[in-house]
C-alpha cells in the first residue's frame, strides 16, 4: 500500500487498484497519516470553503469518520493524535485555533462532544503525547513553561495541568557587557545579525551557478557592499540564516546567539518554514516572532522585522498557503506597530517588482521558494536604507562628579558608529523646561553651575544624518 500527497489531494494506491479518498471534499487535503491496531485508518485534515473538519478512513470497512470544526481556522496535522480501541476509533486530541487562541482539544466519537482540555492564555507548542495502558499523558510547552497533563483511558476525564519545569530563558544584556571593552563596543556599534532560515543563509537554486549554497549572494553580504558604496563603513556581519528553521527553532536559539554573535542591529526574517508545513498555527508563530523580538530588545539591539516574500513552487498555488503567508505577514505587521519597531515588506517588494509577473524573476529557477540573486539585491536594497535611517544609540551609563567647587564632570558611554556626528546636550533650571541646547562632540563634558541652584539636563546622539536617539533620562544636580 503506498500514500500519495499530490495536487492537494489524498491517494491510495494498492496492488490491483488507485482510489482517491478526497474525490468528494472540497477543498485542500493536506499531510495525512497512518495509524493501526486491530483495523486500519488514515487520517487527514481538509479545509475546505468556510469548514475545517478532520477526516478519518477506515481501510477495512472503507468508511468514513468526519470531526467537523465550526469556527477554527487552523488544526495541527503534526499534533493530531487518533485515539483507538480494537477496530474503533474512539477519539482524537489535537491543537487547533478557536477564536484566535491556540487550544488542546479532544473530541469524542462516542457521543460526538468536543472538549477544550487546556484553555491557557498563551498558546501551546511542542506537544508530545504518551499512553500507558490507563492514562493519556499530553506534555506541552506555553510562554516557556513546560507542562503535563493526564486524562483518564477509558472516561477522557482530565487531571489537573501540572507544571514539570521552568524554561525560562535568562539573556544577557550585551551592549551593557560590551561597552567597557572598546575594540568590542566598536564591532557591536557596527554589527549586523542577520536572524533567518535558508533564505538568509543563502540557499538558491539556479540554472547559471554551482551547488545549492551561496551566502555571498545572500543580502546579508549584498547589504554589506552596499554600504560600503554610499561610504557609510564596513560593516561586520554575521549570517545567522539556519536552512529548515521554524519561528519555533528561532525561538530557542536567539538567546544563545544574541550572546555569540552581539550585533546592535538585528534582521530578522522566518516564517517560510511555517506557512506551509502541517504545525502553522498563526497565534503560535505569531507569539513566537513576539519572543524574538523582545529578546532582541532587552538585549539592547534595534531589531529590522522582514515579511516572508511570495513562492513560486507547488506550495505556492495552494490557497491555504497563499493565506497563511498573507496572514503570517499581516501578523508581522501587528507586532511591529506594537513594539514600534521598523518593519520591511519584502513581500509587498517583490510583487511590485515589474507586475504583474516579475516577482517570479526574484525567486530560484529550480524550487521556487528561495530567493535568486536578484531578489536578495531587493532585499538589500530594503536593509541598508533603513539602517542608514536607523537611529543612533542612545547614550548610557551618564554619571556625574563633582571636580572643583561649583564644577561637575558629567561621563557617559561612547557612540561608536561609523555615522556618529555629535551629541545634543539640553539643559536648564527648570526641569519641566529645559530650553538650552549644547552640541558637544565627545562623552566628557564640564558644567559649572550658579551657587544655591539646581541643575537639570539630558542628552541624546544624533547621526550624520540628522537622526537622534532617544533621550536620557532628566538628570540634576545642586551647588552648594
Amino acid at each position: 500500500m503506498k500514500i500519495e500527497f499530490g495536487k492537494s489531494q489524498i491517494y491510495l494506491e494498492c496492488e490491483n487498484e488507485s482510489l482517491l479518498l478526497s474525490e468528494h471534499l472540497d477543498g485542500d487535503h493536506i499531510f495525512p497519516a497512518y495509524a493501526a491496531d486491530k483495523a486500519a485508518f488514515i487520517y487527514w485534515v481538509n479545509y475546505g470553503v468556510g469548514q475545517t473538519r478532520i477526516v478519518a478512513y477506515n481501510l477495512e470497512r472503507r468508511a468514513y469518520q468526519y470531526v467537523n470544526l465550526s469556527g477554527f481556522s487552523f488544526v495541527s496535522s503534526l499534533y493530531l493524535c487518533p485515539l483507538m480501541e480494537e477496530e474503533s476509533l474512539r477519539a482524537f486530541i489535537f491543537l487547533g485555533t478557536k477564536n484566535k487562541q491556540d487550544d488542546i482539544y479532544l473530541f469524542n466519537f462516542a457521543d460526538s462532544s468536543l472538549s477544550n482540555l487546556t484553555r491557557s492564555e498563551a498558546s501551546e507548542s511542542n506537544i508530545v503525547f504518551h499512553q500507558t495502558e490507563q492514562k493519556i499523558i499530553i506534555e506541552f510547552e506555553t510562554k516557556n513553561n513546560l507542562l503535563e497533563l493526564t486524562l483518564d483511558k477509558k472516561t477522557f476525564q482530565p487531571g489537573e495541568i501540572k507544571k514539570r519545569l521552568k524554561a525560562e530563558v535568562m539573556i544577557s544584556v550585551v551592549q551593557k557587557n560590551i561597552q567597557d571593552d572598546i575594540p568590542q563596543a566598536v564591532t557591536f556599534a557596527n554589527s549586523l545579525t542577520a536572524f533567518g532560515d535558508s533564505i538568509t543563509a543563502g540557499k538558491m537554486r539556479m540554472n547559471d551557478l554551482i551547488g545549492e549554497m551561496h551566502p555571498e549572494l545572500a543580502y546579508p553580504e549584498v547589504v554589506k557592499e552596499k554600504l560600503i558604496l554610499v561610504n557609510y563603513g564596513t560593516m561586520t556581519v554575521y549570517n545567522r540564516g539556519v536552512g529548515g528553521d521554524s519561528t519555533l527553532d528561532g525561538k530557542n536559539r536567539i538567546a544563545g546567539d544574541l550572546v555569540n554573535y552581539p550585533a546592535y542591529f538585528f534582521a530578522v526574517m522566518l516564517g517560510t518554514n511555517d506557512t506551509y508545513l502541517n504545525q502553522f498555527s498563526l497565534q503560535n508563530s505569531k507569539e513566537n516572532m513576539e519572543f524574538i523580538i523582545n529578546r532582541i530588545l532587552q538585549a539592547g539591539s534595534y531589531p529590522l522585522l522582514m515579511t516572508i516574500p511570495p513562492r513560486n513552487d507547488f506550495y505556492g498555488t495552494l490557497d491555504y498557503v497563499k493565506k497563511n503567508i498573507a496572514d503570517f505577514n499581516n501578523a508581522l505587521k501587528e507586532i511591529a506597530q506594537a513594539k514600534e519597531i521598523v518593519l520591511l515588506d519584502v513581500h509587498k517588494a517583490f510583487v511590485d517588482y515589474n507586475p504583474p509577473n516579475g516577482w517570479k524573476t526574484l525567486l530560484e529557477d529550480i524550487g521556487g521558494n528561495h530567493p535568486s540573486p536578484e531578489g536578495h539585491q531587493v532585499i538589500a536594497d530594503l536593509i541598508a536604507p533603513a539602517l542608514i535611517a536607523a537611529p543612533p544609540i542612545a547614550p548610557a551609563g551618564i554619571k556625574i562628579v563633582r571636580i572643583a567647587g561649583n564644577a561637575y564632570q558629567i561621563s557617559w558611554s561612547k557612540n561608536y558608529e561609523y555615522d556618529f556626528s555629535h551629541y545634543e546636550f539640553e539643559y536648564g533650571w527648570n526641569s519641566a523646561d529645559l530650553k538650552f541646547k549644547q552640541r558637544v562632540s565627545n562623552n566628557l563634558h564640564t558644567i559649572y553651575v550658579l551657587p544655591f541652584t539646581r541643575f537639570y539636563f539630558r542628552l541624546c546622539a544624533v547621526d550624520q544624518q540628522g537622526n537622534k536617539s532617544s533621550y536620557s533620562s532628566t538628570f540634576s544636580t545642586k551647588s552648594n
